[in-house]
């Protein structure tokens, strides 16, 4: 029964969307974040979701900016990090020869992520979150670090090779995007994710990465 209730939690949740109806786009990202945040962390499975590709099509590599992807990833120097989560979900910003830099929202407490992304929808290529082409394609570094409303992306940059990722890559959908940012499917290692959301609140603070 618990291994049924880790495979179907993801749909379960998309299934019940279905029979909402929602006013505004505001009121649909709100019961994604409540419905997602009631989910208990040891019924949540990231590989799961990864290989429910009815949902979430697996790809075989990340070339596009501005996109949501979640995968299953080991640094290259993790036995030098201080932490790091092995799950990430990332918005890649700036493609390079062996990977990417991207946002890993993870890095965020909840609260921080909502303001976050509210923030970052007009960043938007198109309103059309039913358009799988739709995508954050106006982020950069620069943008980023200009605008005061997106001052919480200092903690969340980081670099991934290709090389070191574990597993098949998830596309998540960008009607999508609400409920898997808020499902507590982060895993760190090394310390705690109330240690790495204290420190991410302290870097926002100071303003320096």
């Amino acid at each position: 029964m618990e291994e049924d209730a880790q495979e179907t939690i993801y749909q379960t949740i998309l299934k019940q969307s279905h029979t909402e109806t929602f006013k505004r786009e505001e009121e649909s990202r709100r019961w994604f974040r409540q419905k997602a945040t009631e989910v208990s962390k040891n019924k949540t499975v990231p590989t799961k979701i990864i290989l429910e590709k009815e949902h979430v099509p697996a790809i075989k590599n990340i070339k596009q900016v501005g996109s949501l992807f979640l995968y299953n990833y080991a640094p290259k120097h993790k036995k030098t990090l201080d932490y790091y989560d092995t799950f990430p979900i990332v918005f890649p910003f700036k493609m390079v020869t062996q990977g990417f830099y991207g946002l890993n929202l993870h890095y965020l407490p909840a609260p921080y992520r909502a303001i976050f992304m509210d923030n970052m929808y007009s960043l938007l290529n198109s309103k059309d979150m039913e358009k799988d082409t739709t995508r954050l394609s106006k982020m950069t570094y620069s943008i980023l670090e200009s605008r005061r409303n997106l001052r919480f992306f200092k903690p969340c940059i980081h670099m991934y090779l290709h090389k070191n990722i574990r597993s098949k890559i998830a596309f998540i959908p960008p009607k999508e995007w609400e409920l898997a940012l808020f499902l507590p499917i982060q895993r760190f290692q090394k310390k705690s994710e109330n240690v790495v959301w204290k420190e991410s609140k302290a870097i926002i603070k100071q303003g320096i990465r």
